[in-house]
């Protein structure tokens, strides 16, 4: 074999073998975390596009600094109106970093369908935690609430998850790319029944069988803050007629948040 040919073949078996060690159905390298992915600094502000029910912009921002039960935290507030889901939930809540975590503090207002003082307490809910895994659970609390509707009570139980669900190298958002972007992902889950009088008997029946009525993801970039957000909010009720004839049995709405302007300074 002369040397021409003996250097092709060289060449075209190192393509192969390059070709071949690419494609074996392999992933990159999960990314590791790193830096300060909610920046709390006061007068900190993101805005919004929101693509809901109701589209519109959001401006979400940090108004003080608060003290909780001897920790240090940030005050959410949000520009009326408001139109994401998730800037609905952040809006006068309050958020802590601490240990590579930030933890969400507060009150999740109106989750009993058709009961708007009814809430549920959000007690340091882990929104995205550096040290865990993709998968890992992050947080779990399971907790009870209830309201009134036109003179009947409504019990509710309830279980709060969060999950790191993704870390991505680089992702992109409005034509922006960011790096290091971690995922996570919040599900409320619930049931409940109403607390009423039939024949002069008062009996317990359901008005929501179990199931899954939030589901949110949460993109986070260091030293950006929250880029994303994407929720399904939905609920089925039975035997609505036991409260009120006229109510509706489902509800159902998808909201996305995506990042389009923001000014932070460091902690």
């Amino acid at each position: 074999m002369n040397q021409s040919v003996r250097f092709f073949v060289i060449v075209i078996s190192l393509t192969l073998f390059a070709c071949s060690d690419s494609d074996d159905g392999s992933t990159p390298e999960t990314p590791e975390p790193k830096g300060d992915y909610f920046p709390l600094s006061v007068n900190n502000y993101w805005t919004y596009d929101v693509e809901a029910n109701e589209p519109g912009i959001d401006s979400l921002y940090i108004s003080k600094d608060s003290t909780i039960n001897n920790l240090s935290y940030a005050k959410f507030e949000a520009r009326d109106p408001d139109y994401g889901y998730f800037t609905r939930v952040l809006n006068t809540n309050f958020v802590r970093t601490e240990d590579d975590k930030a933890y969400l503090y507060g009150e999740l207002k109106g989750i009993i369908p058709y009961v708007e003082e009814s809430s549920i307490m959000l007690d340091n809910v882990v929104l995205y935690d550096m040290e865990m895994e993709i998968g890992d659970v992050m947080y779990e609390s399971e907790g009870t609430t209830s309201g009134e509707y036109d003179g009947n009570t409504i019990e509710m139980e309830y279980k709060v998850t969060t999950v790191l669900e993704n870390i991505y190298s680089s992702y992109t958002v409005n034509n922006v790319a960011y790096a290091d972007v971690m995922q996570s992902r919040m599900t409320l889950t619930a049931k409940a029944a109403v607390v009423t009088i039939v024949n002069g008997v008062p009996v317990t029946l359901p008005v929501m069988t179990e199931q899954e009525i939030a589901d949110v993801s949460l993109f986070f970039a260091p030293e950006v803050g929250m880029i994303r957000s994407d929720a399904d909010i939905s609920w089925e009720l039975v035997n609505t007629e036991l409260v009120d004839p006229n109510l509706s049995s489902s509800y159902s709405e998808t909201s996305s948040q995506t990042l389009i302007g923001y000014m932070v300074a460091p902690d």
